[in-house]
């Protein structure tokens, strides 16, 4: 799957992402790299400032789905299925913009596993997370037409 193709998957026909202004800006070689800038109806704490922890999760969950199929699609329709997710919020989500880095630690046959991280524009490391993914491979050909 090319760069192009995944970046309008990830950004347009989802609409939870697209809510969230996530934007994909990097796919190869089992890494990904996402960003979002602040928005006041992604708060979980309204008084403090701070980012839902939910969306938290799902950027990273997300980037982490793309840093594995950056490895596995070569032209088929392949994606994964998230098993299991630890996050680890380690500052307060406070920030302009955010970006999320992911790396695959596993590629294995049917599951893989990756970690993720969510800085703000500071560099301050907000959280971090590991996750596992059940790999579906596809024998048809990649279309937007769903």
């Amino acid at each position: 799957m090319d760069f192009e193709t995944t970046k309008t998957l990830l950004e347009e026909l989802v609409p939870l992402h697209k809510h969230i202004g996530l934007q994909l800006t990097s796919l190869k070689d089992g890494m990904a790299e996402t960003r979002f800038d602040f928005k006041p109806e992604l708060l979980g704490n309204i008084p403090a400032g701070i980012l839902h922890g939910g969306i938290i999760s799902t950027v990273m969950d997300v980037t982490g789905a793309m840093a594995l199929v950056s490895l596995l699609a070569h032209g088929k329709l392949t994606h994964v299925g998230t098993v299991d997710m630890r996050v680890d919020f380690l500052r307060p989500g406070k920030g302009k913009r955010f970006v999320c880095t992911g790396h695959v630690l596993r590629n294995g046959k049917t599951l893989g596993t990756t970690r993720t991280e969510l800085v703000n524009e500071k560099g301050d490391v907000l959280a971090t997370g590991n996750q596992v993914y059940r790999i579906h491979n596809g024998d048809k050909p990649l279309t937007l037409d769903l």
